[in-house]
């Protein structure tokens, strides 16, 4: 970019600024830098000039890298960085493809762990350097849900591609030789088969038949490769179709690469012979093609055999501009007219002509319908729209996930100049915007966003690739840079009009993507980052958070405890953005509040599962995580009598006083919670059953071991050292069980939404506290003061270190073995880490997601 100072008068303030064709002509260079923003929501990157794969979750500043293949290991010099990087829907598997240096190409196959990064390499094998993997897609995805264009609601999409139903993963692979790969593993069979078909004649390859592979020279010649691909999987269709745009170059070179200038070597004469590059020499010869080759592809399976099968179709004429981005988007709205297409291809182009001035842009929206022949069904296209952009450049195209039968794109707008600000901490490049699917037309009920950059990339190169978050919320962008790959996070524009079911309740349109991805396990940090910003509304938050339990409740079928955990997520991620040192108690309160239900939760489950025929069964290798159970719930305990008594004080003015405001105290504390919302009642309630349950047992138990005395007096001295009688407690909340039956379902989720009782509750929490402070039950002296405050003259260090105790087991940490770190909460666990322990049904509960619903990550000690 070129700066040009502004008049006398504001050159001390504004940069003017201008482009020219070389700041746009990246757009067009391959390969490109990959990047994916997998559902997981963890960003894969590639590395600028290493053969490896940088990862990072979005919610977390720690990288890791992930293992790579023995060729690569073993030799990394003899590899490019990655091309492709491509991860599954269901967050198991990843893939990559290295290009090999003057050598055979490498690609990969990853598996996860039960820890985001976790990868393993579970396979990999090699390409020709002219038979490199352009495009990757899968197959077998699990049914999506979406946003139901006039209610709001998770609506469930049709089946998308052909069925696999004895295979996992499958992943289809365009290649630069014209072929279509299926890599593919059968149900319990550990090993990847491959079925493969040319792209460009009609082509079968049937499953463990000897493979016959057609001589490259008559198959698609030395000279003709595939450089850019796409693959289209429509809704309810046994086919699928693939997109190609080819290159030509001459027989005797190679396609470039990214050593086309080689190192200088400094032993040469300074003056030398000008010798012809062949590459500045190709000119005409070295063109990319005009059109736009088609070919469908049929995966059958008649139950024991699969069959690959390829029929190339029509060519798409008359696209002479260099292509950039092209596109398949599928319909998947049932009930449409027999006219309506089913599936779109948008491409987008830049034309450079003499590269002499700037590049024109355009999009161009083409529909693809299936017509009956006399023998057959086939494919037929038609240009849709076409647009073409003067002054501003049509940088990027990223398809939207569907809403009903609107389809759309977006569209990042690349400005030719322009003024910055001196010393700005932000400057726009461009904007954003969604285009409707087919007639490429301006989205009115969707916002523009402009492409904003911190101040110290300015004049850097503009970003090349882009990718949506899970949930299309925000973009992530990647620049070239020389030694290393820059990416920046941008707002995605989102939906003006919300949601209006038949009842009248407006449904925000953030509330019911936070719904969808709740129903088809995607992660919403992307989501919760938003409304997470100290610049949103803190009341508009809340309302979004409340509408989202209304959608969620009215789904069925979804965990409690994953309203619960988004509830936590929002506050602690609020507390970490805002400013105000009030706030930012008020909020982990709040969090760790919700946090707190999700452990009672928890110890409830756990208790359950400890008894055999409603009886505890006490054993030596589950009694001491019992007691650590255990003796957490008591801390609590006494954390919420002590609220109790405190607020009974003030929740109450009478006679004299009930005029004076400042002796009424409203019962509003979020620790409050765990007496007035049902369901965490509920599971406080039965947890406090059985662990009075659980010490008439060990009460009764005659140690037959030392191990089991020490278990024996450990829990008794727990309990009898409390604040609180458990026996007694559990009358009282019995008792208060009646007064919150009656608790409208719109107010516990209010109350999950604000963490906090709202004024119903409130009003019905004053007789209980009451009779909570008046009661037998609490030992007010051990309640209030604890031991170590008795002893005079003791040191009481200022900056004690607690120790760090497990999520779920809530036993002290050890650091023996590695540990799990959850990305929501920060909790961490050993759970099912330590050799030697036999098999727990509350391992395998929480092995994948934490008692918080949250994914875990491997703890830095």
């Amino acid at each position: 970019m070129l700066n040009s100072v502004g008049t006398p008068s504001k050159s001390k303030l504004n940069d003017n600024w201008s482009s020219g064709w070389w700041d746009f002509y990246p757009l067009i260079e391959r390969p490109r830098l990959p990047i994916e923003w997998s559902n997981s929501s963890v960003i894969f990157t590639s590395h600028a000039v290493q053969p490896v794969i940088l990862a990072r979750h979005f919610s977390s500043s720690k990288q890791f890298i992930l293992s790579s293949p023995n060729p690569i290991s073993s030799k990394p010099s003899s590899y490019h960085p990655a091309t492709i990087i491509t991860a599954s829907p269901d967050d198991e598997w990843l893939f990559a493809y290295f290009p090999g240096k003057d050598m055979d190409g490498v690609a990969c196959l990853w598996r996860r762990g039960l820890e985001v990064d976790k990868w393993t390499v579970h396979e990999f094998w090699t390409y020709s350097a002219q038979s490199g993997v352009v495009s990757v897609d899968w197959l077998g995805l699990p049914r999506e849900r979406h946003p139901h264009p006039v209610t709001g609601m998770p609506a469930r999409s049709p089946h998308r591609g052909p069925k696999t139903l004895l295979s996992s993963p499958n992943l289809v692979l365009v290649t630069q030789d014209h072929r279509v790969t299926l890599c593919y593993m059968r149900n319990y069979m550990p090993t990847l088969k491959m079925l493969s078909c040319s792209l460009l004649k009609p082509d079968q390859a049937v499953e463990n038949a000897p493979r016959q592979f057609t001589d490259s020279q008559t198959d698609v010649g030395s000279v003709r490769m595939c450089i850019n691909a796409s693959i289209g999987i429509p809704y309810n269709d046994s086919s699928f179709i693939i997109a190609m745009r080819s290159q030509v170059f001459p027989s005797n070179t190679s396609p470039p690469n990214h050593n086309q200038f080689s190192s200088m070597d400094l032993s040469m004469p300074m003056e030398t012979e000008v010798q012809s590059d062949p590459l500045l020499d190709m000119k005409e010869d070295c063109t990319e093609e005009s059109s736009i080759e088609l070919c469908e592809i049929q995966l059958k399976l008649d139950g024991v055999t699969m069959r690959l099968s390829a029929e190339p179709l029509p060519p798409i004429q008359g696209n002479p501009a260099k292509l950039r981005d092209m596109y398949f988007i599928c319909n998947s709205a049932s009930g449409l007219p027999k006219s309506t297409p089913s599936t779109y291809i948008v491409a987008s182009f830049l034309d450079f002509t003499d590269y002499n001035s700037l590049p024109k842009s355009s999009l161009k929206c083409y529909s693809l319908s299936k017509e009956q022949l006399p023998t057959k069904k086939s494919w037929k296209y038609r240009q849709e729209a076409f647009k073409s952009f003067d002054n501003r450049i049509a940088g990027f195209i990223v398809p939207f996930k569907q809403i009903g039968s609107h389809l759309g794109v977006l569209v990042g707008f690349y400005d030719t100049s322009g003024t910055h600000k001196r010393k700005s901490k932000r400057f726009s490049i461009g904007n954003t915007r969604r285009l409707k699917i087919p007639d490429l037309n301006d989205d009115e009920q969707w916002s523009h966003l402009s492409l904003v950059f911190p101040g110290h990339k300015s004049g850097r190169d503009i970003p090349t690739n882009v990718c949506f978050s899970p949930n299309d919320a925000l973009l992530c962008t990647i620049s070239p840079s020389l030694w290393s790959a820059e990416t920046t996070i941008h707002k995605a524009p989102e939906r003006l009009a919300p949601f209006t079911p038949s009842d009248g309740v407006t449904i925000p349109s953030l509330s019911s993507k936070f719904a969808s991805a709740i129903v088809s396990r995607r992660s919403t940090d992307d989501l919760t980052h938003t409304i997470s910003m100290q610049t949103f509304p803190i009341n508009d938050a809340i309302d979004i958070l409340h509408q989202t339990f209304l959608v969620l409740d009215r789904c069925g079928g979804v965990s409690w405890l994953a309203q619960v955990g988004l509830s936590l997520e929002f506050y602690r991620s609020r507390a970490h953005h805002t400013k105000s040192e009030l706030e930012r108690k008020r909020f982990t309160d709040k969090w760790q509040t919700v946090h707190d239900i999700c452990s009672v939760a928890a110890c409830s489950v756990i208790l359950e599962e400890a008894k055999v025929a409603n009886e505890f069964m006490v054993d030596t290798e589950t009694v001491w995580q019992l007691i650590d159970l255990i003796g957490w719930m008591a801390t609590l305990l006494e954390k919420l009598m002590k609220e109790c008594v405190l607020s009974s004080e003030f929740s109450d003015a009478t006679g004299s006083s009930a005029l004076d405001t400042s002796k009424t105290k409203a019962l509003d504390a979020p620790i409050l919670l765990h007496l007035v919302h049902p369901t965490a009642f509920k599971a406080l309630r039965a947890t406090v059953s059985n662990i009075k349950r659980f010490r008439q047992t060990i009460d009764k138990l005659t140690p037959k071991s030392e191990n089991t005395q020490i278990a024996k007096e450990a829990l008794i001295d727990i309990l009898d050292c409390a604040g609180l009688d458990v026996s007694g407690l559990e009358q009282l909340l019995d008792d208060f069980s009646q007064t919150i039956k009656d608790i409208d379902e719109n107010d516990a989720r209010r109350s999950l939404a604000i963490c906090q009782p709202t004024l119903t509750m409130q009003s019905k929490l004053k007789g209980f506290v009451r009779s909570v402070a008046d009661s037998q039950i609490l030992r007010k002296a051990r309640l209030f003061i604890k031991p170590s405050e008795l002893i005079d003259g003791a040191p009481q260090p200022m900056n004690k270190k607690e120790k760090i105790r497990d999520v779920v087991l809530k036993g002290v940490v050890l650091h023996r073995v590695p540990s799990m770190s959850c990305l929501r909460c920060g909790g961490r666990s050993e759970l099912g880490k330590e050799p030697g322990v036999r098999f727990r049904v509350w391992d395998k509960m929480w092995s994948r997601r934490c008692i918080c619903a949250g994914e875990w990550s491997t703890a830095v000690v």
